[in-house]
């Protein structure tokens, strides 16, 4: 178990409710990533942006891997979904949130 399932995971005495949520990270969290957060965080962020979520370029996000920092040693769960975003096409519709900078 990674460090932040760890961190997360019940302190009950009932040990069914540890292993339910066992079996639940396993099936949703790889590393320490969270892959339901990581992808509802990636198309709220392409929303916002005007990206097309369904254009993802897998061959784009390989040559954004090869030059995006590291934090302590991986990838922070913000930073793949930036370049999950980045390696998406303009959306034509103008459905942005309209963010802007301050």
């Amino acid at each position: 178990m990674c460090e932040s399932c760890h961190a997360t995971s019940p302190d009950f005495l009932n040990p069914q409710y540890f292993f339910a949520y066992v079996y639940l990270q396993r099936k949703n969290c790889c590393n320490g990533l969270n892959f339901g957060e990581l992808i509802k965080n990636t198309y709220v962020l392409s929303k916002m942006l005007n990206k097309d979520f369904y254009t993802f370029n897998d061959q784009k996000f390989e040559q954004s891997a090869k030059i995006a920092n590291t934090h302590c040693g991986k990838f922070s769960e913000w930073t793949i979904v930036s370049m999950m975003c980045d390696c998406m096409s303009q959306n034509n519709k103008n459905e942005s949130l309209n963010i802007k900078n301050n």
